[in-house]
């Protein structure tokens, strides 16, 4: 269960991977989402993995009922072993309603470091955690704030990171050929490039000051932002506000902003350097693609960055809030190719090694096997597959 699918968010990528790997003969999977379109729908779709789109715009009313009346119809018709959920509604509202149904195990997925909740969230999160049978943490910062912030015991929190898949990225050179031309790139410009939405959490401000302290020495260097704009009141707000820094600071002749794109290896090929200024962060799984791409990378001290980023060796880690600090460690790796190569060859071979899809999943299913071990004893060893 995940609140929505809107295609290319890091969790929905996440719950995609699990989804599409779990073993066939073992898990029957279907995913239940209350916002999105076809593009994150297509996700999972795509592997034939069914996916229930029950549009919820709130929680009060006859279409919340309608809503959990249809949940409590899947639990008991497809005798759901597990649940694993995905934020507030889905964690909260609709992962209850189905353990309550009749599912065997609970289990909640947490992304990020409670940048989601709001004042309610926070007790309520506590009030429901007993329910849980387990909780998964995207990295170790995360486990850790929810074991202080939600009051869960710690050998019911275990860290599951996301994953890459090792094979090498497959792209086409008319994206390639797309891009350098909207991006107005040329053969001398080295390219320093982020992929995030347009919310202020992402720091996309303190890129901009950056790239202006850069862009007075080095002309010659070149900054890319991907990502989609954001949807609500203060995000849009938000991105009107860079792009009047941008528009004051010239930034036109420097940086393009590219909005959400579908061809992030395309872009990761044309980059030299990816840099990620985030205010606060689970684990990005656009830095895991950049280091996989061989991509040093800058990024700030907050949750898992400092988990995936090792200062010093793969790139550097460098204090939220601080543009300065950002053009600093950027110079070091534009003005020393030594370093840069160093870091590149140290980043992908981290990647490649310890963040391996293929272990993450089985991490995963290890988990679900250890929870449904004990819950289905209980009830009926002999149904296989598990429905999830």
């Amino acid at each position: 269960m995940i609140d929505s699918l809107w295609g290319r968010g890091g969790a929905e990528l996440a719950l995609a991977k699990i989804a599409r790997e779990l073993p066939k003969d073992q898990y029957q999977c279907r995913v239940i989402c209350f916002n999105g379109d076809k593009i994150g729908c297509s996700l999972f779709e795509s592997s034939g993995i069914k996916v229930h789109y029950w549009p919820l715009s709130n929680l009060y009313g006859p279409k919340a009922f309608r809503t959990a009346s249809l949940i409590r119809q899947l639990v008991k018709r497809e005798n759901i072993d597990l649940v694993h959920t995905f934020f507030p509604v889905s964690d909260l509202w609709a992962g209850p309603i189905a353990k309550l149904s009749g599912a065997k195990c609970l289990i909640s997925s947490r992304r990020d470091m409670g940048i989601l909740r709001r004042g309610w969230h926070h007790w309520a999160y506590r009030l429901i955690s007993p329910m849980y049978d387990q909780v998964q943490a995207v990295s170790e910062s995360v486990r850790q704030h929810t074991i202080e912030v939600d009051g869960i015991a710690a050998d019911r929190v275990i860290t599951c990171p996301n994953g890459i898949d090792p094979e090498p990225n497959i792209y086409s050179q008319d994206d390639v050929a797309a891009l350098t031309s909207q991006a107005k790139l040329e053969p001398e410009h080295m390219v320093v490039t982020c992929v995030a939405n347009w919310r202020k959490v992402k720091g996309i401000d303190i890129l901009v000051e950056a790239a202006a302290k850069i862009a007075k020495t080095h002309p010659h260097v070149r900054f890319l932002v991907a990502g989609d704009f954001g949807r609500s009141p203060a995000d849009l707000a938000f991105t009107q506000a860079v792009m009047a820094t941008a528009d004051k600071v010239g930034a036109g002749n420097y940086a393009s902003f590219l909005g959400g794109i579908n061809c992030i290896p395309a872009l990761l090929s044309l980059s030299d350097i990816f840099v990620l200024p985030s205010r606060s962060e689970g684990m990005s799984n656009a830095l895991l693609e950049a280091m996989k791409a061989g991509l040093p990378c800058v990024a700030t001290d907050v949750g898992g960055n400092p988990e995936v980023v090792l200062d010093g060796v793969t790139g550097f880690i460098i204090p939220s809030e601080d543009p300065q600090a950002l053009a600093d460690k950027l110079l070091l790796l534009i003005d020393d190719k030594a370093l840069y190569q160093s870091m590149s060859a140290a980043g992908k071979a981290r990647i490649l090694s310890d963040f391996n899809y293929e272990t993450v999943i089985a991490r995963v299913t290890e988990s679900y096997e250890n929870l449904l071990g004990i819950s289905t004893a209980k009830v009926n060893e002999n149904r296989v597959p598990s429905s999830v």
